[in-house]
């Protein structure tokens, strides 16, 4: 059981004007678990190789780790991503929500 994260997205547009604007988006989750030091996110969840076997099953409590921010499938920020690779280094079905 930890804190979600959310994913920043950065979109590009212009005002009425024609000037150039920046948005900074929020996504409802899907880039990983606030836990240790390090976190828990596609880039450190190797570390996880050692529980393969020796665990069955994982239940993750964080909201959004399993949300797929649009345009990030496939990748940082994609939730579904995050647990199949979960899944896939520790030989564990994982379980996690969507939501927030």
């Amino acid at each position: 059981m930890a804190h979600g994260f959310e994913t920043h997205v950065r979109t590009e547009g212009s005002d009425a004007n024609g000037m150039c604007t920046e948005k900074n988006i929020y996504s409802q989750g899907g880039a990983g678990i606030q836990f240790c030091k390090e976190n828990i996110t596609i880039s450190t969840i190797s570390k996880f190789a050692k529980w393969k076997g020796k665990v069955k099953a994982i239940e993750l409590l964080s909201c959004g780790a399993a949300y797929i921010t649009p345009g990030k499938e496939g990748k940082q920020g994609d939730g579904n991503y995050f647990c199949y690779r979960f899944a896939q280094i520790t030989g564990a079905s994982v379980r996690a929500s969507p939501e927030a």
